[in-house]
């Protein structure tokens, strides 16, 4: 089933006979999912299951739901948030849909945003951990990309981030819902980090803030957005933002959250001509490049604009003639910021 018909039925967008019997049908498996989750969790929760401490200290950056949170910029900040406190510091991730190079999509972004800071992917973050402790021994930090459920790993921080405009993923575990585990996990973060809370009415940020407190009341709450900061250009030119803001363009991206980023283009007053979507992790193939020339053709358009996570995929002669650019997100912090700098200053 492709990502956004599943999105439509989950959601409840799609109505229908059909639609309900698959909901009803997803539930049950959400059911057997959710029992499954638990059980696991307790064991750890019981020390059944162990969790292995590693050399370095960990921070560890994850989500509830099944991506969109918006997880790379908060990975990035804080990395090199602690490179600035004076940490020797690495990232770490499983290394979901590696590219034929064995990188994948997130790992080419934080590149470019972690200048200096050397990464390791290793589905056994334990093991990863070792292997980069093992390859450079002066080491402190390690900064663990989508880890809340790997419980194999002990960490000295847990941040948790939960997306303002879908907090709850459709209110249901998988796959009925994007809920990796129960909202209870929740009490097991050290900081928990509202993300995108310029796009929801400040009553629903309040009930969002009273829901969270409900779950864990005494964990602190960071309140976050991101911020358009300029354009990255497929020949590695840095433009303002005034230089593709006003303009008609043609967009495309391959994230969790695709929605977000067409309220971003908005947000910037980019007018979009065309909007497609592709399943998160996307790698560009050929017939997917002719279709956005051909996209590009209808829509008389010569900007193509994306995320920064679809661009570093995209072959840099791939649309000669014509303007492919990267928006460029910063993480924006409203409320909260003073507790997580003095979190990450503890580690120091």
């Amino acid at each position: 089933m492709a990502a956004d018909a599943f999105l439509s039925i989950i959601s409840g967008k799609q109505r229908g006979p059909l639609a309900s019997s698959l909901r009803g049908l997803l539930r049950l498996m959400s059911f057997v999912y959710g029992i499954v989750v638990s059980v696991r969790n307790w064991l750890f929760d019981s020390d059944l299951k162990k969790s292995y401490a590693v050399p370095v200290k960990v921070i560890s950056i994850g989500n509830l739901t099944t991506g969109g949170t918006g997880k790379t910029p908060v990975v990035a900040e804080i990395a090199n948030q602690l490179t600035q406190d004076g940490l020797k510091t690495g990232l770490l991730s499983r290394g979901y849909h590696s590219l034929e190079s064995g990188e994948n999509d997130e790992k080419l972004v934080l590149d470019r945003l972690c200048p200096g800071i050397s990464q390791w992917q290793n589905p056994d973050r334990v093991a990863g951990a070792n292997q980069a402790k093992v390859e450079q021994p002066e080491l402190d930090a390690l900064v663990l990309d989508d880890a809340f459920q790997h419980r194999r790993i002990e960490r000295d921080l847990d941040i948790v981030l939960i997306d303002a405009t879908n907090p709850w993923g459709y209110g249901y575990q998988l796959p009925r819902g994007l809920l990796r585990e129960s909202r209870r996990g929740l009490q097991r973060a050290d900081v928990i980090v509202i993300t995108r809370a310029d796009l929801i009415s400040e009553l629903e940020l309040s009930k969002l803030k009273q829901e969270i407190k409900t779950i864990t009341p005494d964990h602190p709450v960071v309140v976050s957005r991101f911020v358009a900061s300029g354009w990255l250009t497929l020949d590695g030119r840095q433009l303002p933002l005034e230089e593709i803001t006003y303009s008609t363009v043609t967009a495309c991206c391959g994230i969790g959250n695709p929605e977000s980023f067409r309220n971003t283009l908005t947000a910037v007053n980019c007018f979009v001509k065309s909007f497609l979507g592709f399943p998160d992790h996307h790698h560009y193939d050929e017939k997917d490049l002719q279709s956005l020339t051909n996209k590009m053709q209808q829509d008389q358009t010569e900007t193509l604009v994306m995320t920064l996570k679809d661009l570093v995929k995209i072959p840099t002669d791939a649309f000669p003639g014509r303007t492919v650019a990267a928006l460029l997100i910063e993480w924006d912090i409203l409320e909260g910021e003073a507790t997580l700098i003095e979190r990450l200053s503890a580690l120091a």
